[in-house]
């Protein structure tokens, strides 16, 4: 356990190294030159922006159903792997250990349920700090928009995080094969079947199995009061256009793992 530990923190150590604000950007630069340029309504000059990155960000989380086919692959992809980084580990993210310093060691340095079930340590802290968001335990404007921001690109792209790839791999495949990721569309299908499966496994437990446990308490994550994203349960239950994203969805649920 020594060894993986030490391993993992020499890991943590490389990719913030790598990770560099200066390496980010000129990531950035290189493969959203287009986009960061891009002047055409309603996805405007993100280049002008405070900051470029959050603007591409926003673009791409929008609920135009265009903005996928809008976006060059390489700067989709780029994001996608910087937040799958940021979420691994969130020391990487530009801001987010100075901005979050006094919130970690005050609220998240002795918090050792968060460091079980073999989760990073950085994985841990974020989901520690997660759990504050909304409480006013933050001491920090800062570290709760740092905060927000990561669980924002979290329901973007759920493939990018493997609390919930993890978790949910049954669920995944069998409810949302054929939903592709980003814009929040593969969250909002496993909040629908979370939702519609639970229901229909209280009126006949026999006939129908309700999402894991596990799985269930990553996606509950989203819609906890004082969350940003506690709107995409109320979407959920209109039957609306949440629904309509939906992938298939069959009488039985994933089996128990």
């Amino acid at each position: 356990e020594d060894g993986s530990q030490q391993c993992e923190q020499a890991l943590a150590k490389a990719m913030r190294q790598l990770m560099t604000p200066a390496v980010l950007q000129s990531q950035l630069e290189t493969s959203c030159a287009t986009d960061l340029n891009r002047a055409k309504a309603p996805y405007a000059n993100c280049r002008a922006a405070a900051d470029p990155r959050a603007c591409l960000e926003e673009r791409l989380g929008s609920s135009d159903a265009n903005a996928d086919l809008l976006f060059d692959p390489s700067c989709k992809n780029h994001i996608h792997a910087t937040a799958k980084a940021w979420l691994e580990e969130p020391a990487t993210m530009p801001g987010f250990t100075k901005g979050c310093d006094i919130e970690v060691k005050s609220l998240c340095s002795r918090d050792v349920g968060f460091t079980s079930g073999g989760l990073s340590e950085g994985m841990a802290t974020y989901l520690c700090l997660q759990e504050h968001v909304g409480t006013g335990e933050l001491e920090s404007k800062e570290c709760t928009a740092l905060v927000t921001r990561l669980q924002s690109l979290e329901g973007q792209f759920v493939h990018s995080s493997h609390l919930i790839m993890d978790a949910c791999t049954a669920e995944l495949e069998h409810h949302c094969p054929n939903v592709p990721d980003g814009q929040y569309r593969t969250l909002v299908c496993l909040l629908t079947n979370l939702k519609s499966t639970s229901k229909r496994a209280a009126e006949d437990p026999g006939e129908v199995e309700p999402f894991t446990q596990g799985c269930a308490d990553q996606l509950k994550r989203f819609t906890k009061p004082g969350s940003r994203f506690a709107v995409i349960e109320g979407a959920v239950g209109t039957g609306g256009k949440a629904g309509a994203r939906t992938g298939k969805s069959g009488t039985r649920g994933a089996a128990d793992k």
